[in-house]
């Protein structure tokens, strides 16, 4: 598989070892891929669904557009020979022969427009399929050097832990979005790895292990940044929020996106853009009035509007912080800067929280609410959303979760419960579930954990857990 691979997906078990939630959404992701080719009903006989099917998605070097190129395990070299024999009797074709480094290619010669397919035999071991003999070509050129998906040089950064559970690999080549690749130069350092594999312990589910490796996460201080979160800091949220933030100083991570994303076509406005409607939903500027206290360990939690709301009404919120000198100092800046703009404090009360609602303007209702005691610094949208100090909660979903690594950030999505909030609020949600009804049916949440950064490599791990 040549670098300039624009992705990768492969099976490292046979399909019935995938979990059945997935087994109807793979099985049709491959199934569709390879009807494009456009080989009919000739072709079924050779897609075998044993461990180590492969579809590459790759631009050979002198061409733009990308070309799918097949790798089929052979399980048995007779069986092969005999679904190729009937391949071309099915096309009415008489394939036309070449070697190319000493390996046979078949395709149905010049004369023959259609189908446009070549087809490679790699001794008794693989079957290699496209619909350009320039990219089957290049791909066994790879396979003989280094310079590919899976050669030393390329591979070894990744360091990916392929365990009996995991039955897939994905690869991914993150300069086809980027400015490099609209220069030309498609061969990029920015790559992501995924590892598919099905948990049954702590939770039902499915996991994907995540490797990102970009040349924009290096860094020259430390080679870890892993910090263990701060699960108190959830105790202090109400029941059942729709989705759960957990992590370390929130403006390194918007400057940490802010680099990844450089370079990256509309990933870059994209964050601008949500920062600037962030600040006109909040009516304060976070790089000014809030990043420069929000350094330390933080919670957000979000809940849906009530039933009897608009779809667009905005969501709830509620941003939870340990209280310290550097929090309450920030606290008494942004109170200066809010009074000296006009804008009007009401004190409020709840279940024993005394709390200062801040208002632009005498008639506007609260933009937010601000909270403060020894331990703990809040703001939320409403006082309902002020979690009493002190009173029991259920254990979340997703802690049970923090037991598989040591995540230095989590976010959670509560699917179950308010699926159709979800919905409602994102359409486009609705059109995935239609597409892939058995991975959303018994979906109970998605949760993703961030597991650190050594040098350029970044790990994390998203996982979807089905109820019991």
């Amino acid at each position: 598989m040549p670098r300039q691979a624009a992705w990768m997906v492969t099976l490292t078990q046979p399909l019935n070892k995938v979990s059945p939630q997935m087994r109807p959404v793979l099985s049709e992701f491959f199934e569709s891929q390879w009807d494009d080719l456009g080989l009919g009903r000739a072709g079924g006989g050779l897609l075998a669904w044993d461990a180590g099917l492969t579809l590459v998605n790759m631009s050979p070097i002198s061409a733009k557009n990308p070309q799918p190129l097949w790798i089929i395990p052979i399980k048995d070299a007779a069986s092969t020979e005999k679904a190729l024999s009937k391949f071309w009797e099915k096309l009415e074709i008489t394939p036309v022969a070449k070697t190319f480094q000493g390996i046979p290619i078949l395709t149905p010669g010049p004369a023959v427009s259609t189908p446009s397919v070549a087809l490679g035999i790699v001794g008794n071991d693989y079957l290699v399929v496209s619909q350009s003999v320039q990219a089957l070509e290049e791909s066994l050129v790879a396979a003989q050097s280094v310079n590919n998906i899976l050669g030393a040089n390329f591979y070894r950064e990744a360091n990916l832990n392929l365990t009996g559970d995991t039955w897939g690999l994905s690869y991914l080549n993150l300069g086809t979005w980027s400015q490099d690749y609209q220069n030309g130069d498609v061969i990029s350092p920015d790559r992501l790895f995924l590892q598919w594999e099905n948990l049954q312990k702590p939770v039902s589910g499915l996991g994907i292990g995540t490797t990102l490796i970009s040349s924009k996460l290096a860094r020259e201080a430390s080679d870890s940044t892993a910090t263990k979160l701060n699960l108190d800091i959830s105790k202090r949220f109400p029941s059942h929020p729709a989705a759960v933030g957990l992590g370390h100083d929130l403006p390194d991570i918007f400057n940490r996106l802010d680099k990844l994303l450089t370079g990256y076509g509309a990933g870059q406005p994209f964050l601008a853009q949500t920062r600037q409607a962030l600040n006109r939903y909040l009516g304060i500027n976070l790089e000014t009035d809030l990043w420069p206290w929000l350094i330390g360990d933080f919670g957000l939690a979000i809940f849906p509007p009530t039933s009897d709301s608009h779809s667009q009404a905005p969501w709830y919120w509620q941003l939870t912080t340990p209280t310290n000198p550097t929090v309450t100092a920030g606290l008494e800046t942004l109170e200066a800067s809010l009074q000296n703009q006009g804008w009007l404090t009401t004190p409020r009360e709840f279940e024993g929280i005394t709390a200062q609602a801040w208002s632009s303007t005498p008639a506007a209702p609260p933009t937010f609410v601000q909270a403060q005691d020894q331990t703990f610094t809040t703001l939320a949208t409403e006082m309902t959303e002020l979690h009493p100090s002190g009173a029991a909660t259920q254990t979340p979903a997703w802690q049970p979760l923090l037991t598989l690594d040591s995540p230095d950030m989590l976010l959670h999505l509560d699917w179950a419960t308010h699926q159709q909030a979800w919905q409602t609020t994102f359409p486009l949600l609705k059109v995935l579930e239609v597409s892939a009804p058995s991975l959303f049916a018994h979906l109970n949440g998605i949760t993703w954990l961030g597991l650190g950064q050594q040098g350029k490599v970044y790990r994390g791990e998203v996982i979807l857990a089905w109820e019991k």
